[in-house]
């Protein structure tokens, strides 16, 4: 049920001249991690249901994802492993050991992120007995192609094209390791949150719990600026997808939105509870935003208005977004076709996957759990899903 918000300062249409997304065949998938479970959740934000979940194996404390191909990785702070999930499959197709040798006392992965075309993942590492350390990675071999030690315990990592490497680390500053000269730069940034703009010109940082959010210009000789300075907590902040706001989860206090090019707060958005995670999705309208206990909300930044989702997880650590062409997984147990109706020979498909006679391919909406299997509960759901018709739930982006 669409609820509004208690506050819109501005017309983010008007201001920004931000469109309505237009429908294509993609799905825009929000993925949940918790650092507690094992799973990620699924989200399909175009319907607002959850769509199933994706096993890891581990909590996760961070994610990232590739927009080509269509992965993501998780990390899993206490294992220093990452799992690499195929969207398209929904499930992890490998688990790597990202640690450093030598000698661990307390070894933690803290943080990791991916190059925008998926090549490199740079992964920040920290225990007492060897020091902290960044090290990318080539996404297809996961062979290590660069290390550098001495960061001080990294506390974030961002990286665009994988040519560099931003790390922000305990001495309240940023190093900008420069892979193809091999150099080092230094910026004056604490944060726990990094992000750069899509095309690397802009870098964001938030330390939470504190404020404000500083975006450096990394090209031009332009001074830092900041926004949020009047928010007593931020949790934490994105750029929007064309980077003309900055969006902040600032706790209790809600969701904020600035302008990049004023500073200015043009929005507030007040969903009742603590909003602790934000990621923005591509079509630069829909907001996906979640509570530490598993509260997931989609909020239309044009309308102001809101849905809410109970995911029953808790520790929620971070949102990932992606765009995926057959959808992010299984609205519908046992709708082969997706039309939205489960029919007598869909179930026939699924009974012969769960008999062993057919493989899980031939439906993969049945493998709602996408463990690349059918089970019986799942042929149950669908025989439910036949007899009382597919959940239905309307557009969130067409509700007005």
């Amino acid at each position: 049920m669409f609820r509004n918000v208690t506050l819109t300062l501005v017309s983010l249409s008007a201001c920004l001249a931000i469109t309505a997304p237009s429908r294509s065949e993609s799905t825009t998938c929000a993925y949940v991690s918790s650092s507690s479970n094992k799973t990620l959740v699924v989200v399909n934000m175009d319907r607002a249901i959850t769509a199933g979940e994706i096993e890891t194996g581990f909590g996760t404390t961070s994610i990232d994802t590739a927009r080509s191909p269509s992965l993501l990785f998780a990390l899993d702070r206490f294992r220093q492993a990452i799992a690499v999930v195929d969207l398209h499959r929904r499930r992890v197709t490998r688990t790597v050991d990202v640690s450093v040798a030598g000698p661990h006392e307390f070894p933690f992965a803290e943080n990791l992120a991916v190059s925008e075309d998926g090549a490199f993942i740079a992964v920040a590492t920290s225990n007492t007995g060897l020091g902290d350390r960044v090290t990318v990675w080539d996404a297809s071999t996961f062979m290590p192609v660069y290390s550098f030690g001495d960061v001080a315990r990294p506390l974030a990592v961002a990286t665009n094209d994988g040519t560099r490497v931003y790390v922000a680390n305990s001495r309240a500053s940023t190093t900008v390791f420069d892979l193809v000269t091999e150099s080092f730069d230094s910026l004056p940034v604490l944060a726990t949150n990094l992000q750069l703009s899509s095309d690397g010109g802009l870098l964001l940082s938030a330390f939470e719990p504190l404020g404000p959010v500083v975006i450096t210009a990394l090209e031009d000789d332009v001074p830092q600026v900041q926004v949020g300075r009047e928010l007593e907590v931020v949790y934490d902040a994105a750029f929007s997808q064309e980077e003309h706001l900055v969006l902040v989860a600032a706790g209790n206090s809600g969701i904020f939105a600035f302008s990049t090019e004023d500073q200015e707060k043009v929005a507030a958005f007040d969903v009742g509870t603590h909003v602790i995670r934000i990621a923005p999705a591509p079509d630069n309208r829909l907001l996906a935003a979640a509570s530490r206990s598993g509260e997931f909300f989609i909020v239309d930044l044009i309308s102001g208005r809101f849905q809410q989702i109970d995911l029953s997880i808790d520790n929620v650590s971070k949102i990932a977004i992606a765009e995926i062409p057959r959808g992010c997984g299984v609205d519908c147990v046992g709708d082969c076709d997706r039309d939205g109706n489960v029919e007598i020979a869909e179930l026939a498909l699924g009974v012969a996957s769960a008999l062993k006679n057919t493989p899980p391919s031939t439906c993969d909406a049945f493998d709602r759990n996408g463990d690349g299997s059918h089970a019986i509960a799942e042929i149950i759901e669908a025989v439910r899903n036949a007899l009382t018709g597919c959940p239905v739930v309307m557009d969130a982006a067409d509700k007005s």
